[in-house]
Order: structure tokens, then C-alpha cells, then sequence
């Protein structure tokens, strides 16, 4: 029990912090996407373990890619 009580925690440590950066907006998620890409840590990564961070990472660039490019967010402003 105590092995999986470990993995939700890490788990919800994870979700919290890909919540926290998504809204922030596409444009913003997608230059977290490079900044952590090439080493510099946003402040909502700080507090994660290296394998959280690479977790959040991966996470990311997932949500990112269901709007292949596209931000709902713009679409709905320009149309």
C-alpha cells in the first residue's frame, strides 16, 4: 500500500504542476516547453524531483500536440 500511496502522491505532484502551467495559456506553455528543453527551470518545475520534471516535460508536449499548433484560445479570438 505504501508503494502506491507513493505513486499517487507523485502522480498528483505532476497533474498539479502541468494544471498550474497550462493556465497559463498556449503561447506561455509552449515557451515552458523550451525553457525546460534547454536546462532552465520554470518556478512551478522547482519544487519536482528530475523524473517529475521530465514527467511534466512529456505531459506537455502531449497536451500541446491534440492542438497541433493551434491554441483554442487564438482560434476563438480570430474567429
Amino acid at each position: 500500500m505504501a508503494a502506491a500511496s507513493a505513486v499517487k502522491h507523485l502522480t498528483n505532484r505532476v497533474d498539479d504542476c502541468v494544471e498550474r502551467i497550462c493556465r497559463k495559456g498556449c503561447r506561455r506553455v509552449g515557451k515552458d516547453i523550451l525553457a525546460i528543453e534547454s536546462g532552465r527551470i520554470p518556478p512551478e518545475l522547482r519544487p519536482l524531483s528530475p523524473d517529475e520534471r521530465i514527467q511534466v516535460l512529456m505531459e506537455l508536449k502531449a497536451v500541446m500536440a491534440v492542438y497541433a499548433g493551434v491554441c483554442p484560445m487564438e482560434a476563438k479570438a480570430g474567429g
